[in-house]
């Protein structure tokens, strides 16, 4: 039985290391995304306040707003949902 919870424990922590690095993949490819083309080092550039002030403009009031909204939104929903599971005492599974 302890076995079993341990493999339990390191599968819930692989899935929870999984979906940190999607959601770092798809920040980062949504600072890509958009009318602009712009490269790597321009979004690091900007991020630390060196590039030009139009990339600067694009990449910190239009692109990273946007990130950042999307991912606090996720985390509201997500959590949310685990309310509503619980006050409502609807299981995903049964056992």
């Amino acid at each position: 039985m302890i076995n079993t919870y341990k493999n339990y424990i390191k599968y819930k922590w692989l899935v929870l290391i999984i979906c940190f690095i999607a959601v770092i993949a798809c920040s980062i490819f949504s600072l890509f995304a958009g009318s602009t083309d712009l490269s790597l080092k321009d979004i690091i550039l900007s991020l630390t306040f060196n590039a030009d002030k139009q990339i600067n403009t694009i990449i910190l009031n239009i692109r990273m707003p946007r990130v950042l909204a999307s991912i606090v939104v996720g985390i509201v929903l997500a959590m949310s949902g685990c309310i509503m599971q619980n006050v409502l005492h609807n299981p995903l599974f049964k056992k």
